[in-house]
């Protein structure tokens, strides 16, 4: 990736991106770039989208997963390498539904418990 790496960096470091972010963004596309193994330059809309269906399909990515690559993928080609893509092509996971715990009524009935025991040690009368 050579030039290219450096020049993401260069941008993202313009941009003001935190190093996590930075980080993270390089470790995604290096391991885009190897997928396809060939220059980032040569890399069009159709491998992309090949590329999420791999992360979908046979690396069951989850959304958050899923979105981090699109978002160091979408920089890569429209910040750094300036390519004047519609990015509507490149599109996001949607959100998993994630269900609330609820507890039954043993275990209200042990946090209550709990709690007394509890607020005794802290407050001993």
């Amino acid at each position: 990736m050579g030039i290219f790496k450096q020049r993401m960096i260069n941008e993202m470091t313009i941009r003001g991106l935190s190093p996590n972010t930075q980080r993270t963004y390089l470790e995604n596309i290096t391991k885009f770039v190897k997928f396809f193994n060939k220059s980032p330059d040569l890399i069009t809309l159709d491998d992309i989208y090949y590329f999420q269906l791999y992360l979908k399909q046979k690396k069951n990515a989850a959304w958050n997963t899923f979105n981090l690559y699109v978002n160091s993928i979408k920089f890569l080609f429209i910040k750094t390498l300036k390519k004047n893509w519609n990015i509507a092509h490149i599109p996001y996971s949607k959100k998993g539904l994630i269900l609330p715990v609820v507890l039954n009524r043993d275990e209200i009935i042990q946090f209550y418990k709990s709690t007394d025991k509890l607020l005794m040690s802290l407050f001993p009368f």
